[in-house]
């Protein structure tokens, strides 16, 4: 039921995905591919911590 004209498509999944605006990506296959395509918000090195004591 669609009320004041919207189109809400909560009841309609596929309907609702078809016109979904940010679908998945698949996996990089290439280092060069794996640079290009990272956002300016990830690293481009996954964080790897240190190894040893830290609290002296």
């Amino acid at each position: 039921m669609q009320r004041n004209g919207g189109s809400d498509n909560a009841a309609n999944p596929s309907a609702e995905a078809s016109i979904d605006p940010a679908p998945t990506r698949h996996a990089p296959t290439t280092d060069t591919q794996r640079v290009t395509e990272k956002s300016k918000y990830e690293a481009s090195e996954p964080y790897r911590s240190k190894k040893g004591d830290r609290l002296i």
